[in-house]
């Protein structure tokens, strides 16, 4: 038991959470983004969908105020006993009024056993069911709780938008907003700074670095405020991806009132 925590105690963690729409429903998932770099586990190949029915879901079906702290304390239950029987987390889906836990095993033993020990013990009110599949590619990781491109920099701009407010930013003041961009090669530099410059970008440098596969930098601002970022990074992120490149991030100076 203690080889098990010991193990997973070494799993690293780096927890955010986006919004999306499943099945043309609005949608949150929480997800684990460092098992990215080390998935699929060796020998990890079971997974296990465990999906609570919300009682007092908000009108969208998300978790609504009320109900929040007892999500929290059913997932925080079923985390301390399923982590003895070896068992991964690797993301959290609330959605359509359900809460669904995504985990990774080597062994099902037990693992079904307890999840109905701590939920009829400690939430009896609550319904669930439990599903048991076979996913040793981490399909359901890669391809479901691991956001795309475009949800990926909505973390990000989230992260920054926050720091602004933090240091009470007015985030509708337009001002020169810095974008940096890497790309693989210069044709594709060439054609990206004539996209941008026709969408009234200025171009503040254009190099090239050692920056192993993408050793083209490009550094581009615009007159825009943050209220927006997400539409656009998200304008920036689908250039540079069609080109072969991607998008690293955004800067800018504080603007108060």
């Amino acid at each position: 038991m203690s080889t098990n925590i010991n193990k997973l105690s070494q799993i690293p963690q780096n927890w955010d959470f986006f919004m999306c729409r499943i099945d043309e429903k609005p949608s949150s998932i929480r997800v684990n983004l460092a098992l990215y770099d080390i998935a699929p586990i060796e020998n990890y190949t079971k997974r296990i969908q465990l999906v609570v029915k919300m009682q007092n879901p908000t009108p969208e079906g998300l978790s609504s105020n009320e109900e929040f702290n007892t999500l929290n304390e059913i997932e925080d239950f079923l985390y301390d006993k399923l982590i003895l029987l070896g068992v991964i987390t690797a993301g959290v889906v609330k959605t359509n009024g359900s809460l669904e836990i995504h985990m990774y095993t080597q062994n099902i033993e037990g693992v079904e056993e307890t999840c109905k020990e701590v939920l009829q013990n400690n939430f009896p009110t609550y319904e669930w069911k439990i599903w048991i599949d076979e996913d040793a590619n981490w399909d359901i990781y890669f391809n479901f709780l691991y956001p795309d491109i475009f949800s990926y920099q909505a973390m990000q701009n989230r992260k920054v938008l926050q720091k602004l407010e933090e240091d009470n930013d007015n985030l509708k003041n337009n001002r020169k907003i810095d974008h940096w961009l890497y790309f693989i090669n210069e044709e594709s530099v060439n054609e990206f700074v004539n996209k941008v410059k026709k969408i009234g970008y200025t171009i503040l440098s254009s190099e090239k670095i050692d920056n192993g596969k993408y050793p083209y930098q490009v550094n581009i601002a615009r007159e825009d405020a943050p209220i927006n970022i997400n539409n656009i990074t998200w304008e920036l992120v689908d250039l540079a991806n069609q080109l072969k490149g991607y998008y690293d991030g955004w800067g800018c100076v504080l603007a108060k009132d």
